[in-house]
C-alpha cells in the first residue's frame, strides 16, 4: 500500500488533489511504521502542494501538527497553522478537525511552557528534606504531595479560566464561524 502511495505522489503530471491525498497517505503509514522524520516530511510536502484547504490538505495538517506535538515540538505545532484561514474552510466537520489540531497545539504549547517554568523554580534540594515550614521542620510526604497538587492546579485553573498565554482571540474567532 505505502509503495501505491509513493507511486502515486511522483506520478509526473499527476492531479494536486492525487498528488496531495498521496503524500498525506504515504506521511500516514511512515508514521505507523515509526519512521517520524520521512512521515514530517511527506506531510510538509503535502500541505505545500497547494495553499486551498482541500480535506486531505486540512486531514495533512491536522497529522502533522498531531507529529510534531508527541515529538514535543509544540512551538512548531503551533507555527504549522500560521497564515490558515479558518473562515475559508466550508466544511463544518473539517474545519472542526482543523479547530480542534489547533487548539491541541495551542494546549500542548501553553503545557510545555509551564513545565518549562516549573522546573526553573524548582528549588535545588539534594538531601531531599524540601521542607516548608517556618520553625524548620521535616514535612510529611501527605504534606508535600498536598502541597504539589495545589501548585500543579494553577495553571491549569488559568486554562480552565481563559488565561495563561493561548491565543484565545484567533481560537475564538475561528470557532464563532462554524
Amino acid at each position: 500500500e505505502l509503495a501505491q502511495w509513493q507511486l502515486a505522489a511522483a506520478a509526473p503530471g499527476a492531479e494536486v488533489g492525487v498528488r496531495g491525498r498521496a503524500l498525506r497517505e504515504a506521511g500516514v503509514l511512515f508514521q505507523k511504521q515509526g519512521n517520524l522524520a520521512r512521515a514530517e516530511e511527506l506531510f510538509r510536502q503535502a500541505i505545500a502542494v497547494t495553499p486551498a484547504n482541500y480535506a486531505w490538505r486540512v486531514d495533512s495538517l491536522v497529522a502533522f501538527s498531531r507529529l510534531l506535538i508527541e515529538s514535543q515540538r509544540a512551538k512548531e505545532a503551533v507555527k504549522a497553522f500560521e497564515g490558515t484561514d479558518f473562515t475559508k474552510v466550508t466544511s463544518v466537520t473539517t474545519r472542526g478537525n482543523l479547530i480542534e489540531a489547533y487548539a491541541r497545539a495551542l494546549l500542548a504549547k501553553r503545557t510545555a511552557a509551564v513545565a518549562a517554568t516549573a522546573a526553573q523554580c524548582e528549588p535545588e534540594d539534594p538531601a531531599g528534606a524540601r521542607s516548608r515550614h517556618p520553625e524548620g521542620a521535616a514535612e510529611g510526604p501527605g504534606e508535600a504531595l498536598a502541597d504539589d497538587r495545589r501548585a500543579a492546579r494553577g495553571p491549569q485553573r488559568d486554562l480552565d479560566e481563559g488565561r495563561g498565554g493561548l491565543d484565545l482571540e484567533r481560537l475564538r474567532g475561528a470557532v464563532e464561524v462554524l
